[in-house]
């Protein structure tokens, strides 16, 4: 801070202008892991990780020339296990006291970019062989495997090798751990890995199907796949809050096995979950043919946390019933991020549920958000009209997304909106009858 005090610019400031060049991407700053590192060219940490896939391109393109002797170099060729040892080898951009080999695991992890499997190693999982999809066809005929797939496109890039590192990490509230099969990794690969819960023995099967997510477990009960679900879906709202995809909403499914249906291609079909006056009824619908639906097997039932299926006696009463559930299927596509309390929203429907509605409120909002009068005053609109006020609201839930201090949820949005310094009880109250806990 001494060139800022030579200036004359205040403390707070310095933080606002800070935390206003990281969320322009001008600066990439990680207060929660190196809070005395400012990396002002990005590019210091992109090429700290492409070293490390340029060096393993390297072994497996020319294994005679990696020495069996030396463990950690076979051990991050086959498995892409890295040590401290390892990153010690490229001194490119290292400062010492300022950014070490240390301070870049501390990094990467805090990323999900690696992974702990052991004292002293960490994983990439993005440095894993792939699994062809031959070897893949136990998991695809599963009709009983859960699936996850994101409401409109394909798994986000990256998605699936940080969902793994969260698995694995011990931030995770019960981490997971590979499954060993006689001193080795029962599956191991970018796109399929197979995990053991710390205190369990059944099989858990993650398949990268590009996508969706497909969960397979050998041995399968009530409790058992309604952890592993809730574990993964977790998992994956911490993962795309790391990589900041905030906008991107998933949802139960299962290969499609309807009687109408060929299997070429395979497709999925949805849950529709119970919206009517009968909730104790899940059924599936086809996602390619219209009004090709039905109930749940007891062993799907199994994922939402249900023992049974309750059918209806009259078909007809049903067929009303499948309908009432696929127009409520059919808005939670639209409006899904209203659906859930503690869901992240996205900062298109915080623009335009809160910030459209109290636009003059911004300030008492963020304060309430956590942040600081500097940060506030760096972004305070300098003429009073509303499409400025919008552009403060903004930059005011951008910074919250990012720190996440208090969590980034509809909950909290609504707690502030009932607090007395902002006041806005109606609109809280507005926001609350469009979601469920």
């Amino acid at each position: 801070l001494l060139p800022c005090i030579t200036l004359f610019i205040r403390g707070d400031m310095f933080t606002a202008a800070l935390h206003h060049l990281v969320y322009h991407h001008v600066f990439l700053y990680y207060p929660e892991v190196l809070p005395n590192t400012i990396f002002c060219d990005p590019q210091v940490v992109l090429t700290k990780v492409t070293e490390l896939v340029q060096y393993h391109h390297k072994l497996r393109d020319n294994p005679d020339k990696c020495v069996a002797t030396r463990s950690v170099i076979t051990t991050f060729r086959d498995h892409g296990l890295l040590s401290l040892e390892l990153l010690r080898k490229f001194t490119k951009h290292y400062i010492d006291g300022l950014f070490t080999p240390q301070h870049l695991l501390d990094l990467l992890m805090h990323l999900h970019v690696i992974a702990i499997m052991r004292n002293g190693e960490y994983m990439m999982s993005a440095l894993l062989p792939h699994l062809d999809s031959e070897n893949m066809l136990q998991f695809l005929q599963q009709s009983t495997s859960l699936i996850i797939r994101p409401i409109q496109e394909c798994i986000p890039s990256g998605l699936f090798c940080c969902l793994v590192a969260h698995l694995l990490s011990p931030m995770n509230k019960s981490p997971w751990k590979v499954c060993m099969n006689r001193g080795k990794p029962l599956r191991l690969y970018r796109n399929c890995i197979s995990f053991v819960q710390t205190d369990g023995t059944e099989v858990i099967t993650l398949v990268d199907m590009f996508y969706y997510i497909q969960v397979h477990i050998d041995e399968a009960s009530v409790e058992l796949c309604s952890e592993v679900r809730d574990c993964i879906l977790i998992g994956i709202r911490n993962t795309c809050s790391v990589l900041k995809y905030h906008d991107v909403r998933f949802e139960d499914a299962f290969m499609c096995k309807g009687a109408s249906c060929t299997s070429d291609p395979p497709h999925v079909s949805v849950v529709v979950h119970p919206r009517s006056s009968n909730r104790s009824v899940y059924k599936w619908k086809c996602t390619i043919i219209e009004n090709q639906w039905g109930y749940l097997s007891e062993d799907q039932l199994m994922w939402v946390g249900k023992k049974g299926v309750s059918k209806r006696k009259n078909d007809e009463n049903a067929s009303n019933d499948l309908q009432a559930s696929d127009t409520a299927y059919k808005r939670q596509k639209h409006t899904s991020d209203l659906l859930f309390l503690d869901d992240e929203p996205s900062l298109s429907l915080l623009m335009n549920k809160v910030a459209a509605k109290i636009p003059d409120k911004y300030e008492a909002v963020g304060l309430q958000l956590g942040l600081t009068q500097g940060q506030l005053q760096a972004i305070r609109p300098r003429n009073q009209c509303l499409q400025d006020h919008h552009r403060a609201f903004s930059e005011i839930f951008g910074m919250w997304s990012r720190h996440e201090m208090p969590p980034y949820t509809w909950r909290t949005i609504i707690d502030v909106l009932k607090c007395p310094a902002v006041d806005e009880v109606p609109l809280s109250e507005e926001l609350t009858s469009l979601m469920k806990e």
